[in-house]
């Protein structure tokens, strides 16, 4: 079988080899390997760009019985075009690791930036992870090669304002049985086994990775003011969504902070069969007394969706801390998942808006040895064709547009959520050793 010198192109190489000691290791044992990281360029000149430099801040693999396992965690920065016009592949990482199956590779990506003719900038990427499918063997005492060909012409996009984007394109090449070699001048040389994996992988402007996909190079991109990428013929094409959290007054007492912390927000297309869709996945926290006190509206959720009608938001609360003149505590909820109906009618180029105004007098209740329990009360007004305004402190302003839904919903003590539901004020509530909670 030929050799293959890889001198030109970026391209990442993870190398697994029981009897290696090209780097000076000494030899595992026969149930584990050597993993092996590089990088180089092989890429196409891009017109303007003299460098694009990519700082890796993680390399990690996936064992199906160990989980991720970290190769490196040593920030490094490469000039992917100096690695393609000097045609060399530099070291990343080396690890050893046990036999077995591995089915992902993961790059985190904390920087890049790019020069050209006016300077140097940094680009967006839609994501720091960049997480590779597809699976491969370490065979004890084998050699198993893994390349990832960056596609820099491919993955590097223009704003209409000058901003760069990068969203990684890649070729990706998984061997197993295969050898290497470093020459003097370190370059590796790569005898491929059999292969497992080859296709071409990408990131979208969501920063999913999948097979075949990368973002068309005549698509018009922007970045709005939060840091996000939107394509402009995928607004005018579909709608936008915005969720947004405010809480009404209510009398709690000696309270002082409840702090909501919410790690996920999903809508439902009215008769649905394809499940929720996400429209946040960051995990965040809002002060619901603060947002009382200062009369805000705070952004929760911004997203592009398909034009069409949403029936229903759900929001998945991750934990409830609340203070008082004793300190903070964590409050009990009956679910942690809070599901409303809701009329969004979302059309193509417009916004459609929620508001949940949460009532925290109404939703927070004490035990007879102290201890809080959130059932919340939430007014829930929507909107279509509105004009939303994000500010710079994260609140948003809301004008114009037409309603569409003016609800109150409460949760019962089962974690329901229906119009009209609450439990009374002076109610008896009892949290078991289990943790369920009951109402005398």
């Amino acid at each position: 079988m030929m050799k293959n010198v890889y001198k030109s192109g970026i391209f990442l190489v993870l190398c697994l080899a029981a009897l290696l000691l090209v780097f000076g290791c000494t030899t595992p044992g026969p149930a584990t390997g050597k993993l092996v990281v590089g990088i180089t360029d092989a890429t196409a000149d891009i017109e303007n760009v003299s460098k694009i430099e990519v700082t890796i801040s993680q390399v990690q693999v996936q064992s199906e019985t160990e989980g991720w396992i970290t190769l490196s965690s040593t920030p490094k920065t490469y000039d992917l075009l100096q690695l393609k016009a000097d045609g060399t592949t530099v070291l990343l990482a080396d690890a050893n690791l046990n036999s077995g199956a591995y089915n992902q590779l993961r790059l985190v990506i904390s920087k890049v930036m790019v020069t050209d003719a006016n300077g140097t900038f940094e680009a967006k990427l839609p994501s720091n992870e960049l997480k590779f499918a597809g699976g491969f063997d370490v065979n004890a005492g084998k050699v198993s090669v893994a390349t990832i060909d960056f596609k820099a012409d491919r993955s590097l996009h223009v704003t209409g304002k000058g901003e760069y984007i990068l969203a990684p394109v890649v070729h990706l090449k998984i061997s197993k049985d295969s050898s290497i070699e470093v020459n003097v001048d370190e370059e590796l040389e790569i005898e491929d086994g059999e292969i497992e994996v080859e296709n071409d992988q990408g990131m979208d402007i969501n920063g999913n990775v999948e097979i075949d996909v990368e973002i068309d190079e005549n698509e018009e991109l922007e970045i709005d003011d939060k840091g996000k990428i939107f394509s402009k013929q995928e607004i005018e094409a579909n709608g936008r969504i915005v969720v947004g959290i405010t809480d009404a007054k209510g009398d709690l007492n000696t309270v002082t902070s409840i702090m909501l912390s919410i790690s996920k927000i999903e809508v439902q297309a009215a008769e649905s069969t394809e499940g929720w869709i996400t429209i946040s996945s960051s995990p965040q926290t809002f002060d619901l007394l603060l947002l009382e006190s200062q009369q805000k509206t705070e952004l929760a959720a911004d997203a592009n969706v398909e034009a069409g009608s949403y029936d229903k938001v759900r929001l998945t609360i991750s934990k409830v801390e609340v203070t008082d003149e004793n300190g903070t505590t964590e409050a009990k909820l009956p679910s942690n998942v809070l599901k409303i109906n809701a009329d969004l009618e979302v059309n193509a180029s417009t916004t459609a808006v929620a508001v949940l105004d949460f009532n925290a007098g109404a939703s927070m209740h004490k035990t007879g040895d102290g201890n809080y329990i959130l059932t919340p009360v939430i007014r829930v007004t929507t909107k279509v064709n509105a004009d939303v305004n994000v500010k710079v402190d994260n609140s948003i302003e809301i004008k114009g547009g037409t309603a569409r839904t003016d609800n109150e919903v409460g949760m019962n003590a089962e974690g329901e959520v229906n119009i009209g539901a609450k439990i009374p004020d002076n109610a008896k509530i009892i949290i078991d050793e289990r943790g369920i909670i009951t109402i005398d």
